[in-house]
């Protein structure tokens, strides 16, 4: 259990190949649970965005306005 010419043992490689692996998998994982917690948290926003544009100011351009458009001569 040790290396020789700087090679290590084929049951060392083997078991830090497998240690890597299943790290590699634990954090795909765990990757994974975390994107779909956030689609599902997008997908839950965009239900309620759709249903409610006003509430988060996703409002159209001629709703914006409070006031009718002041032409040139009523600005003076």
């Amino acid at each position: 259990m040790g290396t020789e010419n700087g090679v290590e043992n084929d049951g060392e490689t083997q078991d830090k190949t497998s240690r890597q692996s299943a790290q590699a998998r634990d954090l795909a994982l765990n990757l994974d649970m975390k994107l779909n917690k956030l689609l599902g948290q997008l997908a839950s926003l965009d239900c309620r965005v759709l249903a409610n544009p006003t509430t988060i100011g996703l409002q159209s351009k001629s709703n914006r306005r409070s006031k009718p458009r002041q032409t040139r001569s009523q600005r003076q």
